[in-house]
């Protein structure tokens, strides 16, 4: 039971005086009686309330984001965490995701859409700072990795009491939603996820239950005070707030648009004092070439005109520039605007060694010294992010040299690609030719010894999408099938299926005993190779560096989930069952990696998703470089790869092909005998 006494408040003056709490329903009594306050006074619209909460609802979740990497995955609390955010995302569902049902409430009010980046809300001129501030505080705790109890607490906060009660006043008004069903307060099963949270994070951190308390004040006061900032606030459409613009700009602009034409009359026209008529002048804007409808960065009114030099440059402040920005953005169009970050393809192409331009030399580490390095790194560590661009750039830099041993580029369209995965999975399961059948010859020292050096990889097993969790509240059709992969590599919120625990156990009937996957004696296991590291650095690599080479994550991620499929893992599993030894982490990649309804069917919708959105921007030079992009990741898994397959040729190879023709002696002898 905890004391009744303050505790220092990370991040704020000072947490609050707690009742006592040693279990998750008084945790749960004390939230609700702290929740039991006045609302603030009547006046707020609906559609202010809806939008002054955009920058915390688009991120929901988020607290939770350094629960869910998979060096903290393999136990119940990391099942709980995954489980939790499985329900924020839609459960698979990109359409029933937190992030994609608020933003239909807001598009269904006719509001104008928040930016599609959560960090755009800091610098919309619509929110105050405190709508920011409420968002701040989230963010903080995904920067933690020592918040574990308060970010719990916050989430049990969040569950328990729900949205603010101005925004859930508004239901009424803002019409029906499925936002609405979990997010009243206390609904049932999200109290059962919260009270799987809070146990598991104490029973495996600790019983301090006064950081859980502190991160549910957290949540509580933060939005008290919240709601007692909101004033009375009028939210326009994107075209009211561009007619009242340009009402507003009318009287200073006449005078020096008269050589500017539109349908046949000047911009002065338009703006005359006595006769300005704002509809007119706005509708023929639209039609003109100074704009793109739907598309804000493509039209020239907010690019040569107001850019510096421009005619027009200066003449709007930066609220007004969001003005213009999202009025283009809502007229209607038959094209689709570029996808934004997170959901879309990132515009900068891959530039070899940029991170060691101009910057401090880095640690010179071997490959298991960076694997821990990795593994272990906060997610605001520079350094970390160095080393990482350091590894993956030695990766794809080895990719051309498997292009020119005739190594095959991924197909550039749909169709192509997925005939092309059909096909090498067929490949993999009928490999056709004379099978030489040297697995046969493994013994029990050998096969122990072959799953030590995938041990690494097990352990982290969907590492490289780690960094998937961090593009979350996107919920895009590119995000959603990467997380539910992710999801399922950790055991599906199941410890006992958790990938790296089914290892664990097989290496364990083996009389191996494994410490934590980011422990230094990890890596200095007996018997372990510094080659069986390769692999999972570069997985490590890529998830830190996910925002910035999504291309190449997909083609990774489709090369991992292929691999194996058919002849390897089925020698695999004949091996290990002939020595009696346990085939379960390949019986498990055997099926859920299959390509008709398992991850590589994800994968390959991923890619879809992605190519298509990007396709739909027109920009035929940037597909074609995101298909190379796409294949240079594919590649990189066979870079990787190779170190640890040649040091096995090399440790095994000899003793098995000697075996083998020993067998093959006997046999013959055998047959002269008859």
């Amino acid at each position: 039971m905890i004391a009744s006494e303050p505790v220092a408040a990370r991040g704020s003056a000072a947490a609050p005086t707690s009742p006592p709490i040693d279990d998750f329903d008084s945790l749960v009594a004390a939230i609700t009686a702290r929740n039991a306050r006045p609302g603030p006074g009547a006046g707020v619209g609906a559609r202010a309330v809806l939008v002054r909460f955009a920058p915390l609802a688009l991120i929901e979740g988020c607290w939770l984001w350094p629960l869910a990497g998979v060096r903290r995955s393999e136990g119940e609390l990391g099942g709980a965490v995954l489980d939790a955010l499985h329900a924020v995302l839609g459960a698979g569902d990109p359409a029933r995701s937190a992030a994609q049902l608020y933003r239909a409430l807001i598009a269904g009010a006719g509001v104008e859409p928040p930016p599609s980046d959560p960090n755009g809300c800091a610098r919309d001129p619509r929110w105050s700072a405190l709508d920011v501030a409420l968002a701040d505080d989230a963010r903080r705790l995904a920067l933690d990795d020592s918040a574990a109890h308060r970010a719990v607490g916050y989430h049990a906060a969040w569950g328990l009491c729900g949205l603010p009660r101005p925004l859930l006043s508004a239901r009424a008004e803002l019409g029906a939603s499925p936002y609405w069903d979990e997010r009243a307060g206390g609904h049932p099963a999200v109290l059962a996820r919260a009270r799987r949270l809070v146990e598991s994070c104490i029973a495996e951190r600790g019983a301090h239950w006064d950081r859980v308390w502190e991160g549910a004040c957290h949540y509580v006061d933060a939005v008290a005070r919240w709601e007692a900032s909101l004033t009375p606030l009028e939210v326009l459409t994107p075209r009211a707030a561009m007619l009242r613009l340009v009402s507003e700009k009318a009287r200073h602009a006449h005078g020096h648009h008269a050589a500017i034409m539109l349908e046949g009359r000047s911009v002065d026209a338009h703006l005359e004092p006595d006769a300005i008529d704002a509809e007119v002048l706005l509708d023929a804007l639209a039609r003109s070439p100074h704009v793109t409808p739907g598309d804000p960065d493509s039209s020239p009114l907010l690019g040569r005109s107001t850019a510096f030099g421009g005619s027009m440059f200066g003449v709007f402040d930066d609220r007004e520039l969001a003005v213009l920005r999202a009025w283009i953005a809502a007229l209607p169009s038959a094209e689709v605007r570029r996808p934004s970050s997170g959901a879309a393809p990132q515009e900068r192409a891959h530039q070899p060694d940029r991170v060691s331009q101009g910057r401090p030399a880095l640690p010179v580490l071997d490959l298991p010294e960076l694997y821990l390095r990795l593994l272990r790194a906060r997610p605001d560590d520079p350094e970390a992010d160095r080393l990482a661009s350091s590894a993956l750039d030695r990766a794809l830099h080895a990719v051309p040299r498997l292009r020119a041993s005739g190594a095959q580029a991924l197909p550039t369209s749909e169709a192509a690609l997925r005939r092309w995965v059909d096909a090498g999975l067929w490949r993999q399961v009928h490999p056709g030719g004379p099978a030489i059948d040297l697995e046969s010859g493994l013994s029990r020292e050998d096969a122990t010894w072959l799953l030590l050096q995938l041990m690494p990889a097990a352990l982290i097993d969907g590492a490289w999408l780690e960094g998937v969790v961090r593009l979350s509240p996107s919920a895009s059709p590119v995000v959603a099938p990467l997380f539910r992969i992710y999801r399922d590599e950790l055991g599906a919120g199941v410890p006992l299926q958790h990938h790296g625990n089914v290892m664990r156990r097989a290496l364990a009937r083996e009389g191996v005993a494994l410490p934590p996957c980011d422990a230094p004696a990890l890596t200095r296991t007996a018997g372990l190779t510094r080659e069986a590291f390769s692999l999972p650095v570069l997985w490590l690599a890529i998830a830190r560096l996910t925002p910035s080479h999504l291309p190449e994550l997909l083609g990774l991620n489709l090369a991992v989930e292929m691999a194996g499929i058919g002849d390897v893992y089925g020698r695999a599993i004949r091996a290990l069952r002939r020595l009696g030894m346990d085939p379960l982490f390949f019986e498990l990649h055997e099926t859920i990696d299959n390509g008709s309804s398992g991850h590589t069917r994800w994968s390959v919708e991923a890619i879809v998703s992605y190519m298509s959105a990007l396709e739909a921007a027109g920009d035929a030079r940037f597909v074609e470089e995101a298909w190379a992009r796409l294949w240079r990741g594919h590649a990189a898994y066979a870079v990787a790869s190779g170190p640890l397959v040649r040091r096995a040729a090399l440790e095994l190879g000899p003793r098995l092909s000697m075996r083998w023709l020993s067998r093959g002696a006997r046999a013959l002898a055998r047959l002269g005998r008859r």
